[in-house]
């Protein structure tokens, strides 16, 4: 079993990012944590995980010294350096370890092991880690592409609406614009096709595709409304420009959502709260089944939503 560190910017949509990749496992959250029973490593691709670990055993605060006296700690650490973490109890629990390894060796910094252990519930988890992120997503922020829109979405959101998906294979984004969601995509190994109707925006999209050297992303010319490519999810972000009527953007949207019927029975999307979105996927036939809001700055929270048929 894993236990996941969510990120508390959002943990519902930390914690639904990780159910949609981890969908075939058994998933409990408790505050921050999650525990998902799985050996899989999918956890490398998440955005708003923090860290993950493996959890060695659990056991009551009460038999906690006794728990770890009888634990084979020989087998995890073997003749690997080690270091112990805890809020509680930290200079006894070390002692005990090491009193129980037959070569112990202890490295404060980058050791090769790392002991942590957790109070959840009352409960102690005992864990080694495994994965710290480096969101290395966010040094592809948009005014860091040589294709720069101002209103470009952020890279870890766009990342995590990927995951929200929860497919494999291609994703299709008919709003590309600079390409932020399909930049994402792509080092996540989805193939990636991309439309827009704005030629500029397709000029700035093919431009970062280039300075990333993706291979696996197609940019198209042709309309939301009336493109046609069967896939098995649609992840995009429409336009919501201030200047724009907001009759406008509603009749886009649901012309939109009509549209992708034709194309797939699953979309992740990104809408502005303005709008009365709820109406028009009502409208439109679409069934919400998860609802996220995302603070941008004071006149605008996005809403995020995935939507199946």
């Amino acid at each position: 079993m894993k236990l996941f560190i969510l990120s508390k910017k959002d943990i519902k949509l930390s914690e639904a990012e990780v159910r949609a990749q981890f969908s075939r496992h058994k998933c409990i959250i408790k505050d921050e944590f999650m525990f998902v029973n799985s050996i899989s490593k999918k956890y490398e691709r998440l955005a708003y995980t923090k860290e993950v670990y493996s959890v060695l055993f659990s056991c009551k605060m009460s038999k906690l010294i006794e728990t770890i006296k009888n634990y084979n700690w020989n087998k995890i650490i073997k003749k690997k350096t080690f270091k112990i973490e805890s809020d509680f109890q930290k200079k006894e629990i070390a002692l005990i370890i090491w009193f129980c390894l037959k070569n112990p060796k202890v490295q404060m910094k980058n050791p090769d092991i790392l002991i942590r252990l957790f109070l959840v519930k009352g409960i102690v988890y005992a864990t080694k880690f495994e994965w710290k992120n480096e969101n290395k997503c966010l040094d592809r922020k948009p005014h860091t592409r040589p294709g720069f829109y101002p209103a470009s979405i952020d890279p870890q959101l766009a990342k995590a609406m990927v995951n929200l998906a929860g497919v494999k294979g291609v994703i299709v984004d008919p709003f590309v614009g600079t390409a932020g969601i399909l930049i994402e995509a792509a080092y996540l190994n989805h193939k990636c096709i991309g439309i827009d109707r704005n030629m500029k925006m397709l000029e700035l999209a093919k431009m970062n595709i280039k300075h990333y050297k993706l291979k696996n992303v197609e940019i198209k010319h042709g309309d939301a409304r009336t493109f046609y490519y069967r896939c098995p999810v649609i992840v995009t972000e429409p336009p919501f420009g201030k200047n724009t009527r907001s009759e406008d953007l509603i009749s886009l949207y649901t012309l939109f959502l009509e549209n992708a019927k034709r194309s797939t029975s699953k979309i992740v999307i990104n809408f502005p709260s303005t709008v009365d979105y709820k109406k028009i996927i009502k409208k439109t036939g679409w069934k919400i089944t998860n609802e996220f809001s995302w603070y941008i700055h004071k006149s605008l929270t996005r809403m995020i939503l995935t939507l199946t048929i």
